[in-house]
């Protein structure tokens, strides 16, 4: 516990450099537009949807949805940025691109753009204010018509991956064992809870052996409920470190990313099919 506490400690405190940086980088996207590659070519659209801040006033987030060219209805991946925000002038395009190319649309969740004076909420987005904006996010994909009908995923990266992990607890439409919102879900490289205390959703957690952002070990002893062992995965990579699966990070690890990502495809897409049983 003691060892448990220390990390965590370590943690919020690169966190707070991080969340601070990424507050800056929101603060300046408001001043001069959004400078995102895939927003400037117009390969995704901006949605705005409304969210809340801590005084549970209503807020207004920015998210980037990207649809493949389909003629019927796709699946939807919500993707849950990690704590260094969306990093222009990629903002998580290569990741959607992947994802569309899978044949599934995507949202990436820019929480940081919810920050406004008096709300209750700064640039940096407290836990409470992302497990709101998840919540945002299923509500829009449930009415869009180019998303199919309860065909919703989602991923999430070191702190929104901890978000994710939160949300299965504290969201009523994801602990709801008989028909979650979300048909599964991915976390990459999270600092594990203790024990899920509620999962209704499948999940698979990828982690790096290495990471010294976010150590393994809270990963590693993370207690599921047994009757929920069988919806749950965990996958270690050997001599890998954080943002293994990002290519614009210098943490880039090909060969641990490629598996990672075929990986959660298999898993989604299994949960796809259980459903059609």
């Amino acid at each position: 516990m003691r060892a448990f506490a220390v990390i965590a400690v370590a943690y919020f405190a690169a966190l707070t450099g991080l969340d601070s940086a990424q507050a800056q980088s929101a603060a300046h996207r408001q001043e001069l537009g959004n400078p995102c590659a895939s927003v400037l070519d117009g390969s995704v659209e901006i949605v705005r949807l409304s969210s809340r801040g801590t005084s549970g006033d209503p807020v207004a987030i920015e998210t980037l949805f990207m649809v493949p060219e389909r003629e019927e209805a796709v699946p939807a991946i919500i993707m849950l940025h990690s704590a260094r925000g969306l990093r222009p002038p990629e903002c998580y395009a290569p990741i959607q691109r992947l994802f569309a190319g899978w044949g599934y649309a995507s949202l990436v969740i820019d929480h940081a753009s919810g920050g406004v004076e008096g709300k209750g909420r700064g640039f940096e987005a407290s836990s409470y204010d992302r497990i709101h904006d998840l919540q945002a996010a299923i509500d829009f994909l449930n009415t869009d018509n180019r998303v199919e009908s309860g065909e919703l995923f989602a991923v999430g990266w070191s702190r929104g991956a901890m978000t994710l992990l939160a949300s299965f607890s504290e969201l009523p439409s994801l602990s709801n064992g008989t028909r979650p919102a979300l048909k599964a879900a991915a976390a990459y490289y999270p600092l594990c809870p203790s024990a899920l205390k509620s999962l209704a959703v499948p999940l698979i957690l990828f982690h790096g052996a290495d990471d010294r952002m976010t150590p393994v070990a809270s990963c590693r002893a993370l207690k599921v409920p047994p009757e929920k062992k069988s919806i749950y995965r965990f996958v270690e990579f050997s001599g890998v470190d954080h943002l293994f699966d990002h290519p614009w990070e210098h943490e880039y690890n090909v060969s641990a990313a490629a598996l990672s990502l075929n990986q959660m495809r298999a898993f989604f897409e299994s949960a796809i099919s259980r459903g059609k049983e």
